[in-house]
Formats: C-alpha cells, structure tokens, sequence
C-alpha cells in the first residue's frame, strides 16, 4: 500500500484518526484492515462511497448504543457495516411497526419484505429511486394490494447493500428503477409466486423475456406454465431436445393440446396415445395428427366435432368415400 492510499484510507476515520498528528485510532485500524485484506469488490467500494464511510462512522460512534455490533472490528467487511447504519438511521428516521410490513423470507444474505404502509416502504425502499418510496408524489397506494391486486416485494442484499423491487403487475426492478428480467440469487419459491401470478393474473411474459433468463429459470418457468396454461410454440424453443418427450407425457397426462411443434418430436407410441386421448376428450386434432388413428377412431372424432358444431369437413379428406358417402358426412 503507498503513502498516498495510507492516507486516504485513514483519512476517512475523522473520528479517533488524526494523520497529521500521526494518531491512527481504531476506525482507522479497521479500514486499514479492510482495505488491505478485502476484495476488490470491497476497495471499490471504498472508494466509491469514501463520503458516506465517514458519515457512518461518525454516526455508529456517536449512536453505539443503538447498535448490536459495538466492536467496530467485528465488521469484517464495509458492506456489513453500512447496511448495519443504514438500518439504525431509517430505525431512527422512520417509526415504523411489525404490523406495516411483512418479513417474507430472510436468511444471512438476503432480506425480503412486503411493505404495508408507506412509511415502511420508504423505510425499506430508501437510497432508491422506486416512487413506492419517493418523498413526493409517493405511488405506494397504487402498489398496494388493495389496489393493484398483487403484493409489493423488497430485497434487499445485507452484504452488498443492493435493493431490488418485484411486483407481478410491474417485472422486476433495480436500485435505480430500471426494469429487469429477473432478480440473479432468488429464492426460488419467490421465483415460482412471481411466475404464478405474472401468468395467471397477467401481464405475461413477453418472449424477449423468457429467453435472456437463465436456463434453470426457463425451465421452472415452462413448468409453471405447463401446470396453469397451454404452452405455445414459442415455448417449445425453450425446451432441449432431449426433455421435449417428459414434457409431452406430462401434457398427454394433464389432457391438454400439444403446442405446435412439439408433436413431431413423440415416437409413434406417444404421438397414437394423444390422438386416442384428444378423441376421448374432444380435444382440437390436426389433420396429420388424427391420420395416424384407426378408422373408427377418425369417424367417431368428425362425428363428435359435426355434433358439437365444430369445423369438421377439412378431416373427411382422412376417410375413403365410400364411408363418407354411407354417413353422409
């Protein structure tokens, strides 16, 4: 380390560091440590928010009592440290009650919560710029579910400091309010509610959205799909090769039309037992799909469509005419 980062690094403890004096003090201490043993990401981050590292530790000496960690050397890294402040200002700054939020899930990263009043969401949503914590012209209400039918969700990194914000009416957004596909590290039962209602509820899923998420995302996403709606052909992309025939099982079990697309990739012994299933169920053949089945089969399906006031002539050209001429389809 050289003369000038020394001095820099110690210059940011105003507290119990006096370089001009050649008094480093404990503050002091810490950050050199941190510095020297960190990573880069924790450097940067040093440099980067130097302003703010001074604030806060002026702050948390002149608020110890407030705080759990009151050995500064506990803090094994900045991250820690400025979430830690941070939490005790917004304490301080905003009153808000168990009752305004919901904790959702939290483990030694992650913290996610629903705000149910718009203190909290300012609380939880400070250092944003999400106008659910906005100090004018707050929109809070039209997140809440009362009023947009979905709940807002929260989370919020312990370590990196870093916030996100996901709604099923909105996507997911950064710190900055820029949308994004998909938040990286999420748990997976959050995952799994977002899709839900995203697809159940609308807006859906844009296809530019489905393919820049990641394949284990994709995946979960088309098994969630799959159990609440149709796939389409779009989908069918997603799908590799090699699980194309567990997801058309999967179909022919839940009594759904294969997507286009799809039916090509089932062996003649799957692609017989959808015919046979979509006969039983009056469910929608095409031509090539119902050519495979047996005569019966083919006359018992027009029947049902001609009974039930379905397009049906396009599949008489599947019959001899002689049987057409005999039923008079």
């Amino acid at each position: 380390m050289d003369r000038e980062t020394f001095q820099f690094i110690v210059s940011l403890d105003t507290v119990s560091s006096d370089f001009e004096k050649d008094i480093i003090g404990k503050y002091g201490i810490w950050l050199l440590k941190l510095f020297y043993y960190g990573s880069d990401v924790t450097i940067n981050r040093i440099h980067l928010n130097y302003k703010l590292i001074s604030e806060y530790i002026e702050f948390y000496n002149k608020h110890l009592s407030k705080f759990d960690v009151k050995d500064i050397f506990q803090y094994k890294n900045i991250e820690f440290f400025l979430y830690d402040v941070e939490n005790v200002i917004n304490n301080t700054k905003y009153k808000v009650d168990s009752k305004d939020y919901t904790k959702f899930y939290e483990d030694g990263e992650w913290l996610i919560i629903i705000p149910h009043t718009e203190e909290a969401s300012n609380k939880y949503g400070s250092n944003t710029r999400w106008c659910t914590a906005a100090k004018n012209n707050n929109k809070f209400k039209d997140y809440n579910p009362k009023e947009s039918g979905w709940p807002l969700y929260y989370r919020i990194n312990k370590i990196t400091g870093k916030k996100y914000s996901f709604h099923a009416g909105d996507g997911f957004r950064n710190q900055i309010d820029d949308s994004i596909n998909y938040i990286p590290g999420l748990p997976k039962k959050i995952t799994i509610k977002y899709f839900k209602l995203r697809l159940i509820n609308g807006p859906g899923f844009k296809q530019y959205e489905v393919l820049s998420l990641p394949e284990d995302l994709k995946f979960l996403y088309l098994h969630i799909k799959l159990k609440f709606m149709h796939l389409d052909k779009y989908d069918v992309e997603l799908i590799p090769d090699h699980l194309k025939i567990n997801f058309i099982k999967i179909i022919i079990s839940q009594k759904t039309e294969l997507p286009r697309g799809l039916y090509d990739y089932a062996p003649f012994h799957l692609k017989m037992r959808y015919v046979e299933m979509c006969i039983s169920n009056d469910l929608w053949l095409y031509n090539n799909e119902l050519s495979i089945a047996p005569l019966d089969l083919k006359i018992k399906y027009i029947q049902n469509m001609k009974s039930a006031g379905n397009h049906y002539k396009q599949y008489l050209t599947l019959l001899p005419d002689e049987i057409n001429n005999k039923l008079k389809l």
